[in-house]
């Protein structure tokens, strides 16, 4: 994750707010870059293969919450490329972003949202200023805002010499709003809906970019946060194979908290759990008086240690804090605010009022046996409140059918019963424990009950 202090971040939203290029000469650093991908029901995908090719080429898998890391990528804008297909015969979806990668550092939140493959659909146009002329290095986004399909991130890409952009592996009769910044201008914005028909010239987009404003967008509403702690990749406490372990935690999540289950989780416990806080905001709507180009988050924990994060997404509405420095029992606390293009790295100019803060402590680890109909586990410091979910089948992304009991209680053991869990079945189970405000939840790996 891209950690700096809080002058670096602001420092970094100048340098990145419509900027070209990488490296501009020597040996090119390396870096790493981290996102979720989706599908267009705003469902984390799982074991999907995600790859950039500027200078080399570097792949690797999604976990269970759908996010990726891919280190050792050179210091450039670069593609990254998702892709997933089930099984030979099943169709194929893909996605792809752009992201801005910094030497020896961790570029967050570069997130893909993928179409199947006989949708998949390159929008293209050119970017100028109210004169006319061409605009060099401005970065594009474009965000679904169908009802149809669910999505918390943009594909982006950069102008070039000519001003022209192009971004591959969007979705035909889906509509998109397109934004466009640049250091020295405002934004520019179009909403479309790109046809199916391939010689169609709504596929191309162009945009005007407006005066710089040095007005401050509105202070971001509605933050809220949650701590996730799973169990880690590797475990071999846990029934089922890695993809099926990746792909339960995923559905749960999802079936707990339809908004916030659909982001990524990356750190280890001491006993090799991933960590994430999630945070999301009130998106903001289509066409506000002042645009944000991009939001810093703010982290504060005990001790105090204060950190920046640019997020560069102006439609964003959701962050996934995976930092590697994220520990169990230690309180966060986190505001936000939002920026214009014509903000000051010196003064508050261009950026909005403080949001109001939101705190998240990650839970310890959560371990569970079970004997019969039984299932117990150990007290983990800070939950109180303990459910065991109960399914028929593995658990997937999409086992919400496959779920046939849950029960809660504030103690460390259940005795299932209900009329569908019946003596001499194999069922499987996952225990969550949470925090009494919902802040935190901890989760067991996937074990097995035979009553």
């Amino acid at each position: 994750m891209r950690t700096t202090s809080i002058l670096g971040a602001t420092a970094a939203l100048l340098l990145l707010v419509g900027c070209g290029g990488g490296n501009g000469g020597g040996s090119v650093r390396r870096g790493e870059v981290t996102g979720i991908v989706f599908d267009t029901d705003g469902k984390p995908v799982a074991n999907a293969t995600v790859s950039v090719d500027s200078g080399g080429h570097r792949e690797t898998r999604t976990d269970s919450a759908g996010r990726y890391v891919l280190g050792d990528v050179a210091d450039l804008d670069v593609i990254v490329k998702a892709e997933f297909q089930a099984g030979s015969s099943d169709p194929a979806f893909f996605g792809q972003n752009l992201g801005r990668v910094f030497g020896e550092e961790s570029t967050p939140n570069v997130n893909i949202t993928l179409y199947g493959e006989n949708d998949l659909v390159t929008l293209t146009g050119q970017v100028r200023d109210s004169a006319g002329k061409v605009v060099v290095g401005a970065r594009v986004f474009a965000r679904s805002n169908d009802a149809n399909v669910v999505s918390y991130s943009s594909a982006s890409a950069l102008t070039d010499r000519d001003g022209l952009y192009t971004i591959g592996r969007l979705a035909t009769n889906v509509q998109y709003q397109i934004v466009s910044s640049a250091r020295n201008y405002g934004d520019g914005s179009a909403t479309k809906t790109i046809p199916t028909n391939p010689n169609a010239t709504e596929r191309t987009q162009d945009l005007v970019l407006s005066s710089l404003t040095s007005a401050a967008p509105t202070t971001p509403t509605g933050l809220d946060a949650i701590a996730y702690t799973t169990p880690g990749s590797t475990t071999t406490r846990s029934v089922g194979s890695k993809a099926q372990r990746v792909a339960a935690y995923a559905g749960l999540k999802l079936l707990r908290h339809p908004k916030q289950g659909k982001k990524g989780a990356a750190r280890d416990t001491i006993n090799g759990s991933p960590i994430s806080i999630d945070l999301t905001w009130n998106e903001y709507p289509l066409n506000p008086t002042v645009r944000p180009a991009g939001f810093i988050v703010y982290r504060n924990e005990t001790p105090a240690v204060d950190n920046g994060y640019f997020l560069q997404d102006p439609l964003a509405a959701l962050f996934s804090d995976s930092d590697v420095n994220l520990v169990e029992n230690t309180t966060y606390t986190y505001t936000m605010k939002a920026v214009s293009t014509g903000f000051s790295d010196s003064s508050n100019v261009g950026r909005s009022d403080l949001s109001a803060s939101v705190s998240a402590t990650p839970l310890p680890d959560l371990f569970a046996q079970s004997s019969g109909a039984t299932v117990s586990w150990n007290a983990v410091s800070g939950a109180t409140n303990y459910t065991v979910y109960v399914y028929n089948r593995y658990p997937d992304i999409y086992a919400s059918d496959a779920l046939v009991a849950t029960q809660s209680t504030s103690g460390t053991s259940l005795t299932v019963s209900d009329p569908d869990v019946t003596a001499g079945g194999t069922y499987y189970t996952i225990v969550v424990g949470a925090r009494a405000d919902g802040s935190a939840e901890t989760y067991s790996e996937v074990g097995t009950l035979r009553p």
